[in-house]
């Protein structure tokens, strides 16, 4: 029995107490109150600032076309002429019927002018009288002339079609001796001068972006640019908001017709605080945080709101500005364990 229960005292001798775990080093950050600058990209497409199309303004055939696909014109350039033989005719017939008019009353007025020069007792009153009707009767029916002639300018005008700015023909539609009729597309005109480039961006950019931001203009090489408008409204088909950007300085790369990326930055905000984005403990059901406490480990679930370059927004219930939390060593902590900074 003895040598039983010295046998037994043994083990039980060499039973010590094991040592303590030493403190987990670890690297720590402090929670920040704030908000974190985002970078988000959209898709434009390089429109040139004008771009129209060119119709005729009267009935006919086409007697001249004098520009092709790629060439450059000036404003004010005759591009394309509808035979203009009856409306020119129509206005010398109204010019001559106008000079003659001016004529007449000219002469109207001299001789009353020569009436009114003689003595009461020469000229009878009646006379006078008739003279000034006839004067009256010429300026009117002068007025009525001038506003003819104008109208047979104007008509004759709709058989030129002339460039409405400095550009590039970018379409030839007529060629001569088609018959055309008012409103028919001859030509179409890009201004390659200034480009701009119109973004459909998601609706979550609304409110955030205004008139005057700057903007990164993502082509080769990259261009700043700035915001020129906003249409505060939502395409009704594809829900996104559009936005208009031009570049800054020389917008030689932007080819019109292209596609580019747009980069917004953003300034993210809310009910939240910044940290470390090493802080973050990603799992399939949640993200944690390492909180110490008292020199100790404390787990903490938060919501992301956001991410921006290092650095997150997040929410979560006892969180506070100040707060110690771990950004290196936190993937092997658990609850409750001693941690030195």
């Amino acid at each position: 029995m003895l040598l039983a229960a010295t046998a037994c005292e043994a083990p039980a001798a060499e039973k010590k107490a094991a040592p303590a775990r030493p403190p987990a080093r670890v690297v720590l950050a402090e929670v920040e109150s704030g908000s974190i600058q985002d970078r988000w990209r959209f898709l434009g497409d390089v429109r040139p600032a004008a771009r129209a199309s060119l119709a005729s303004g009267a009935s006919g055939a086409v007697t001249k076309v004098r520009a092709r696909e790629g060439d450059r014109v000036t404003k004010g350039r005759l591009l394309v002429e509808v035979d203009p033989a009856l409306a020119a005719a129509r206005v010398g017939v109204v010019a001559a019927a106008e000079k003659a008019g001016q004529e007449a009353l000219e002469q109207a007025h001299r001789e009353l002018k020569r009436l009114e020069s003689l003595k009461e007792n020469v000229v009878a009153a009646i006379e006078l009288e008739r003279a000034k009707s006839k004067a009256r009767e010429l300026t009117s029916r002068q007025t009525g002339l001038e506003a003819q002639l104008a109208e047979a300018r104007a008509q004759l005008a709709l058989h030129r079609v002339d460039a409405p700015f400095d550009g590039v023909v970018a379409r030839r539609i007529a060629d001569v001796g088609d018959w055309v009729r008012p409103g028919d597309a001859l030509m179409e005109l890009v201004s390659t001068d200034k480009v701009e480039v119109l973004v459909d961006a998601a609706r979550e950019l609304f409110g955030r972006v205004a008139v005057g931001d700057a903007v990164r203009i993502m082509s080769t090489p990259p261009i700043d640019g700035e915001v020129l408008g906003v249409v505060p409204a939502l395409s009704p088909q594809s829900r996104t908001m559009r936005v208009r950007v031009g570049a800054k300085g020389g917008d030689a790369a932007l080819l019109p017709g292209a596609a580019v990326e747009v980069e917004f930055e953003v300034s993210l905000q809310g009910d939240g605080f910044v940290v470390p984005e090493d802080a973050l403990l990603p799992s399939p059901t949640n993200t944690r945080i390492v909180r110490v406490v008292d020199g100790k480990a404390e787990p903490l679930v938060v919501e992301v709101i956001a991410k921006a370059d290092g650095k997150a927004l997040v929410r979560g219930e006892g969180l506070a500005a100040k707060d110690k939390i771990v950004v290196r060593g936190n993937e092997r902590l658990r609850p409750g364990q001693e941690v030195q900074p």
